[in-house]
């Protein structure tokens, strides 16, 4: 039978310096909005595909390592380390650095002239996107009670679908009528994270941390592993998202050139 985590109640004191609703909420708009430009960065070579291989003369081959393992390569495996550092240094400097970080490579990737540049690019995307969500995550958690903290993260959440459906309005908007190319695609979707990595770092202080009453302020990472790993329940929920990802993103990142190739009269000029 798995081990069960007692997770003590944060001390009153704490609660009662939690600062006001409004800047809060705030706080959580603006992680929103970085949560968003993460899938925006993420999404757009997928829709931009066709486009990128007729003008870099690619082929599938090559599209889906830029596509899947050039960008995963280091996402899944940096996402560790700066989960760490975000329990032991300032989260609002790492997410910034991070969104500066895939912002710039985002918007470089416009003036890439080959596979490799590109491919180059879209491993600094990954690094960056990694520092996203861990410390935006704990900075919800030390900012939003037991009470509100699953609606702030469902709040969060949403920067998922709003992030997806900006890039395709950015696409649409630039490509339409032919004004455009991909390049000033990449670009213009990259350069705004930036902006907002400035707005991030002049308006969100770094929040204090809750103190644990009657617990543990820090607990060892190798036996933190340990007791996930005797969990059941979390080994199905990270093979179930696994899996489920595995497919999403294959449907998501492929769904234009799907269309583009079963109606051959659609300009992609």
């Amino acid at each position: 039978m798995a081990d069960s985590i007692d997770i003590p109640d944060v001390s009153k004191e704490a609660e009662n310096k939690r600062p006001s609703r409004a800047y809060r909420n705030y706080v959580l708009v603006i992680l929103t909005l970085v949560y968003a430009f993460n899938f925006v960065d993420r999404q757009i070579i997928g829709i931009l595909s066709p486009f990128i291989k007729e003008d870099l003369g690619l082929d599938d081959a090559q599209l889906g390592w830029l596509k899947g393992f050039a960008f995963a390569l280091l996402y899944t495996i940096v996402g560790i380390p700066i989960a760490w550092l975000a329990d032991r240094y300032n989260r609002v400097n790492i997410i910034g650095i991070s969104l500066t970080l895939w912002s710039g490579f985002t918007a470089l990737s416009g003036f890439a002239a080959s596979f490799w540049q590109l491919a180059i690019l879209r491993v600094g995307v990954g690094i960056g996107e990694a520092g996203g969500s861990p410390p935006s995550h704990s900075i919800l958690s030390d900012l939003f009670d037991k009470t509100e903290r699953a609606k702030a993260l469902a709040f969060y959440s949403l920067g998922i679908p709003f992030g997806i459906m900006t890039a395709y309005f950015a696409a649409a908007f630039f490509l339409d009528g032919g004004s455009a190319d991909w390049r000033i695609v990449m670009i213009s979707v990259g350069l705004p994270g930036v902006v907002l990595a400035i707005l991030l770092k002049l308006t969100v202080k770094e929040p204090a941390r809750a103190k644990v009453a009657n617990g543990p302020q820090q607990m060892d990472f190798t036996i933190s592993v340990k007791r996930l790993l005797k969990i059941p329940t979390w080994w199905g929920m990270c093979l179930g998202i696994s899996f489920g990802s595995f497919g999403n993103y294959a449907i998501s990142t492929w769904i234009i050139d799907f269309y583009v190739r079963i109606h051959p009269d659609m300009p992609i000029h």
